[in-house]
């Protein structure tokens, strides 16, 4: 097992990539708004410097009828400090996206607010279950080389 003390991963900036928000309907009723949430990743390994992208793909119905569309990306950008450690494709996907995830959060809550829909409050999630899923998928993908 590697010597994880010399080593860490440190935050060099969050970005917004993509934003993208559509008002389809005006909301009249206090009917509850069913909402899709759709989350994907996309990591680009390097070193030292590495990034990792949450998407966020978001649909809001009320009975049957688009209420508003949602597309945002946001990057993080990660450096290594020393050497890589052993918890480097755990921190890809699931401890980055658990620091970008309340920037997006806040993101769509504020443009839901700005558009005069009712505001999207996106409940916490699980990022370890999320993450284990793509790591499942990139050591199927290493097993099979």
């Amino acid at each position: 097992m590697e010597n994880n003390q010399d080593s860490k991963i440190v935050v060099k900036d969050i970005s917004l990539i993509e934003s993208y928000f559509k008002k389809e309907a005006i909301v009249l009723t206090k009917e509850m708004l069913n909402n899709d949430i759709k989350l994907s990743l996309n990591v680009l390994q390097g070193e030292p410097i590495f990034s990792v992208t949450l998407n966020l793909d978001f649909n809001s119905k009320q009975a049957d009828k688009d209420v508003s569309n949602a597309k945002i990306s946001i990057m993080g950008i990660f450096e290594i400090e020393g050497s890589k450690p052993s918890y480097y494709d755990n921190f890809c996907y699931v401890n980055a996206p658990a620091i970008i995830y309340p920037y997006i959060r806040e993101h769509l809550a504020t443009l839901s607010l700005k558009a005069g829909v009712p505001p999207v409050n996106l409940p916490p999630f699980n990022f370890v279950a999320f993450g284990q899923g793509y790591l499942d998928l990139l050591k199927a993908s290493i097993e099979k080389v």
